[in-house]
């Protein structure tokens, strides 16, 4: 009986050495290391080292001493201890940084100010309807740059806005209001005289003049 067992003790099936489990073993160990005929050394990069617990980084934090745990933890108790490092942070976060400057660019003394127009509300007929048909008249496209509402929407998640082209809120005729997209609808805050005569003439001699 000792013949047809294995040597783990089960048993085995016709003239073979050893069970299918202890077969398959067998093999995965003949193939392994030194004996592997693709075998080229323990060639396997050594990764650094958190300074503080000892953990392998891993591939993705191999610039960075410490773990991520430790990261923390040092953040916690050296860095927001230490006075002059808050005082920074607050500086930044409050917009203290240059008080002096910062009164200089407030209200009238800033070049782009336009006596308070950003504070004044749109009337009643700035509607979505309103906007919605100028889109349409335009083609969905800016009128600056011809950018098309579908990349609008793809890249920023938004819609063409709508430009007052005199800045007038209250004035919402067709013939005042022009598509853009928010790079060029930015860009008109500055300049305004240059972009109140750019949009005039395109709407004179583009826009309804080919409609009419």
């Amino acid at each position: 009986m000792k013949k047809n067992r294995c040597i783990c003790g089960k048993l085995k099936s016709g003239q073979s050495k050893h069970c299918q489990k202890c077969y398959t073993l067998t093999l995965k160990n003949r193939y392994r290391g030194n004996n592997n005929p693709n075998w080229k050394g323990n060639k396997r990069k050594q990764l650094p080292k958190c300074i503080d617990c000892g953990h392998s980084l891993g591939n993705f934090n191999k610039n960075r001493k410490r773990c991520r745990t430790c990261y923390f933890r040092y953040f916690k108790i050296v860095i927001s201890q230490s006075l002059s490092f808050k005082n920074k942070i607050k500086k930044f976060f409050t917009g203290r940084k240059n008080p002096e400057q910062r009164k200089r660019m407030i209200g009238k003394n800033n070049p782009m100010f336009n006596n308070w127009s950003s504070k004044v509300p749109y009337t009643i007929k700035w509607t979505n309807q309103i906007r919605e048909i100028i889109r349409k008249r335009d083609n969905y496209e800016c009128q600056n740059c011809s950018k098309i509402q579908k990349q609008e929407l793809k890249e920023l998640n938004r819609r063409l806005s709508i430009h007052h082209i005199n800045y007038d809120k209250s004035n919402c005729n067709k013939k005042n209001l022009v598509t853009l997209c928010l790079k060029c609808h930015l860009k008109t805050n500055l300049n305004r005289d240059y972009w109140f005569a750019y949009f005039t003439y395109i709407m004179e001699n583009y826009i309804y003049d080919t409609k009419n």
